[in-house]
């Protein structure tokens, strides 16, 4: 509870945007999350929404984390699948 937890997110597209979902002793700052500060021994935390304009295919999330580890979930139904490829009807004909 000393000192924040940093959480900085990237994408495969570049810089994603974080909104807060709903948390305590936590703030966003541009692509990272701050928590923990002030919390005392049972931390900070939240539900984060981790989202890009545009579809990507990697989230990356890099930080100093905490000294007793930390906790991170992904809900995977927010994960929504990139629709498959018909190349029988999409693909240009070679002749």
């Amino acid at each position: 509870g000393g000192a924040n937890e940093d959480f900085t997110f990237v994408t495969s597209i570049g810089i994603p945007s974080i909104t807060d979902l709903g948390s305590c002793f936590s703030t966003i700052t541009g692509n990272t999350i701050l928590s923990g500060a002030g919390a005392g021994s049972s931390g900070g935390g939240g539900h984060f929404r981790i989202s890009n304009n545009a579809a990507y295919t990697s989230l990356t999330m890099s930080g100093n984390g905490g000294t007793n580890g930390s906790l991170v979930s992904v809900c995977t139904l927010s994960i929504t699948p990139v629709p498959m490829c018909n190349a029988n009807s999409n693909a240009p004909s070679f002749n």
